[in-house]
C-alpha cells in the first residue's frame, strides 16, 4: 500500500501548536469559512475566521498607500495574548492565537515553516 507523504492541513497546523504558548491555530478561506483548525479556546472558530479575513481589508489597504508592497503578516499584541494572522494564499488565511509571555521570534519561525507546506495543500 501507498504512503502519503502529503501532510494534511491539520497535520500541519498541528506542528504548530506543538510551539510553547500557542493555544489555537486555524485556517480560514478569504470568506471567513473555516478550513481548519487544531487548539482549544473559549471563541467560536467560524466567528475568528470571518473577523480575521475581513479585518485585512484596511491592513492590505495600509500597504498599498504607504508603498511598502502587500501584506503579509500581522501581529497583534493584547492584554492576554497575541494574535498573528498570515496570508498563505490569496484565498487562505492562518490565524495564530498565542498567550501572551509566547516568544514572537518562535511564533514566527513556526508560521513561516508552516506557510510552504500549506500553500502547496490549499493553491488548488
Amino acid at each position: 500500500r501507498m504512503c502519503s507523504l502529503v501532510k494534511s492541513p491539520k497535520e500541519i497546523l498541528k506542528g504548530i501548536l506543538e510551539t510553547d504558548g500557542v493555544k489555537a491555530v486555524m485556517i480560514s478561506g478569504r470568506d471567513g469559512l473555516i478550513i481548519s483548525s487544531v487548539g482549544t479556546i473559549d471563541a467560536d472558530t467560524e466567528t475568528l475566521g470571518a473577523i480575521a479575513s475581513s479585518g485585512l481589508g484596511s491592513s492590505e489597504a495600509l500597504g498599498t498607500e504607504a508603498g511598502i508592497g502587500e501584506l503579509e503578516q500581522f501581529i497583534s499584541q493584547y492584554k492576554s495574548g497575541i494574535a498573528i494572522i498570515q496570508l498563505v494564499t490569496s484565498e487562505a488565511v492562518l490565524l495564530l492565537l498565542a498567550t501572551k509571555d509566547a516568544n514572537l521570534g518562535m511564533l514566527r519561525l513556526a508560521i513561516n515553516k508552516a506557510k510552504k507546506p500549506l500553500m502547496d495543500i490549499l493553491s488548488y
